[in-house]
C-alpha cells in the first residue's frame, strides 16, 4: 500500500492516516500515509500544511 500511495502523492492524491489524528487549538491534525506530510482538517476537507512530521 505504501509504495502505491507514494506514487499517488507525487500526483497530489494524499491519504490521511486515521490512527494518528490529534487535536490542537481546536483543529484536527494527522499525516499522509504515503509521504508523511502533515495534514489539517479545514471546513472544506483535509489539506496539507507543508511540514513533515518528525518522530518524537
Amino acid at each position: 500500500m505504501y509504495f502505491v500511495q507514494r506514487i499517488k502523492c507525487l500526483f497530489g492524491y494524499h491519504y490521511r492516516n486515521g490512527h494518528r489524528v490529534r487535536w490542537n487549538d481546536g483543529k484536527r491534525y494527522t499525516v499522509c500515509k504515503g509521504c508523511g506530510r502533515r495534514m489539517v482538517r479545514e471546513e472544506d476537507g483535509w489539506h496539507l500544511t507543508g511540514g513533515v512530521e518528525t518522530a518524537s
